[in-house]
């Protein structure tokens, strides 16, 4: 062939290898922006890197995915800072038992919950969520329109019954803020002889792991300018709440390119 075009051989090959790796290129690209779509632009360069090296069974460096997604105009969405500050009317009051100590060997040993809120075009509903500190799974979470006793109570009584706790008989901690719900004895009778830790007023970090857990809900997914179109009735937005907090628990790689679900599995084998 290379005879009856007047050509050498290295210019041959140059042209199948070149030709090859246009065509890894492309499959490169096309994997990028369906993997972007699917987390909703979520993923920086490290992660990206990770699950595309998973699909394709590859070795490619951080280096080139990110030429890659400059590229393509993908971008990581940027987390949103934002000061939250409550009143509280404590019924009673807890030591910070936990004291930051975040550390923990397995699962249903230490737990943090809180509530926060989101806006939609219909007004704001409050969700409350309860995660594991080990794998850092939501357990569960209940919505409502209202910030009340109902929202964080059956919130924490599904997760007890879901994990089958024995309220009169674990080691089991919760972290909680002063919130007025969590200084009832509402919250203090469902919790039964779980430990209760009580961050010390206007320290968020004695709780920071379900205060970390919405700061990623709210950049990846609230604020996230793909997502904005959800938010035009409750309705639509409770949906895809729930869609998201599904893709956190299964889907969501971290930097270790693991998932909530893939850490919890394998600590209760």
């Amino acid at each position: 062939m290379c005879e009856v075009l007047e050509l050498n051989r290295s210019t041959y090959y140059n042209f199948l290898k070149y030709n090859a790796k246009d065509e890894k290129d492309k499959e490169l690209k096309e994997t990028i922006k369906q993997i972007d779509k699917e987390v909703f632009s979520t993923y920086g360069r490290n992660r990206m890197t990770i699950e595309v090296n998973k699909r394709l069974n590859s070795n490619y460096n951080s280096k080139k995915i990110r030429r890659i997604m400059k590229e393509l105009n993908i971008e990581c969405v940027i987390r949103v800072k934002k000061k939250r500050f409550k009143k509280t009317a404590a019924e009673y009051t807890a030591e910070n038992l936990m004291n930051r100590d975040f550390t923990v060997e397995a699962e249903n040993q230490k737990w943090s919950t809180d509530v926060t809120e989101v806006k939609t075009a219909e007004g704001k509903i409050y969700i409350s969520g309860i995660i594991d500190i080990h794998s850092k799974k939501l357990l569960g979470y209940s919505i409502r329109n209202t910030n009340d006793n109902e929202l964080v109570f059956t919130n924490l009584k599904d997760v007890i019954e879901k994990e089958n706790i024995d309220i009169d008989n674990n080691n089991l901690m919760i972290q909680t803020d002063r919130g007025y719900q969590y200084t009832s004895y509402g919250f203090k009778h469902i919790r039964g002889n779980i430990k209760h830790s009580m961050s010390r007023p206007g320290h968020c970090p004695d709780n920071s792991p379900i205060e970390s857990f919405w700061g990623i809900f709210k950049s990846e997914f609230v604020y996230n300018p793909i997502c904005k179109e959800y938010f035009k009735t409750k309705e639509l937005a409770i949906k895809e709440i729930e869609n998201y907090f599904k893709f956190y628990n299964e889907t969501r790689i971290t930097l270790k390119g693991t998932t909530p679900n893939i850490i919890r599995n394998n600590s209760l084998i």
